[in-house]
């Protein structure tokens, strides 16, 4: 009897980060965080990559590729061949995967820092990469990042 329970804790345990989901609801607005607030045009994601437009608060306008599956705690936007993990300011806000192929307002600060290791093979765990694949991650690497604090979709 104890083998058996010890073995359905076990799959419990196993299978629980496969099970596990991103539950934020839809806003009626779109809006996350503080929403989108400046009036200034919005930024392409690839012009705003491009001319290295870092340390300054901007909105940029892009399409998100991934959202964390977790909890949606980051999302990566892309334009073109511009990409970019966008986390949220403090932890304070998520996002649904929902948004996923939608094209989004992201209002925050661009900025450019190098990734460890660890912290890329944590992100492709959340996105739902295969262990294969996390264990080809080697190596920090520079790149750029967009730290939002409102994000809203279109």
């Amino acid at each position: 009897m104890r083998t058996v329970l010890t073995l359905a804790v076990a799959a419990i345990l196993l299978a629980s980060p496969l099970q596990a989901q991103n539950d934020v609801a839809e806003t009626a607005d779109h809006s996350y965080g503080a929403g989108v607030t400046m009036t200034a045009a919005p930024e392409s994601l690839a012009s705003a990559i491009e001319r290295e437009l870092v340390d300054k608060p901007l909105v940029v306008k892009a399409e998100v590729v991934d959202v964390c599956s977790a909890k949606g705690c980051w999302l990566v936007l892309k334009d073109g061949e511009a990409e970019v993990r966008v986390r949220f300011k403090d932890y304070g806000f998520f996002v649904p995967s929902s948004l996923k192929g939608r094209t989004v307002l992201v209002q925050g600060v661009l900025a450019q820092e190098v990734i460890s290791e660890a912290d890329r093979r944590h992100y492709a765990e959340d996105a739902g990469a295969s262990d294969e694949e996390i264990l080809q991650i080697v190596g920090d690497m520079k790149e750029f990042t967009f730290e939002a604090t409102g994000v809203k979709g279109e």
